[in-house]
């Protein structure tokens, strides 16, 4: 009786340690400004970092969403803090995709994926393109 209470014990710890500290998936769809834009934005905690990854599909060219617009900028929103860049978003224009990798220190925050004139910019702008708010995984 003592070994299948241990074995159930056992079961059921391994069973809450595999739900939990996994990767965070979240599916986001465009804004108003690219309506058809769908994809994923991937948050995994990885040595007491957030490895986030974005990777979108059906995007249409930055100039198609903006005139002038030839990059989409991906930046990292703190609560209650200024939006920090964090890269630029690789657009593949033939298969109309866009993916990019970053960390940042933060468990809760936003993703902000904008169009940019260039990627030198300093703040985003205000055509976004997506936006995600991520929360700490319970």
């Amino acid at each position: 009786m003592l070994r299948n209470i241990i074995r159930i014990v056992s079961f059921s710890a391994v069973l809450l340690a595999l739900g939990c500290g996994g990767p965070q998936e979240y599916v986001v769809t465009g804004t108003e400004r690219a309506a058809g834009a769908d994809g994923t934005v991937i948050v995994e905690e990885i040595e007491g970092n957030r490895m986030v990854s974005v990777t979108l599909e059906h995007l249409p060219p930055p100039d198609r969403i903006s005139q002038g617009a030839t990059v989409y900028i991906v930046w990292i929103k703190p609560q209650g803090a200024a939006p920090t860049m964090a890269g630029r978003l690789e657009f593949d224009g033939d298969d109309r995709t866009g993916r990019m990798r970053a960390t940042t220190p933060h468990q809760e925050f936003q993703v902000i994926v904008t169009a940019e004139v260039d990627a030198t910019v300093a703040s985003p702008s205000e055509i976004i393109v997506v936006r995600q708010d991520v929360t700490p995984a319970d």
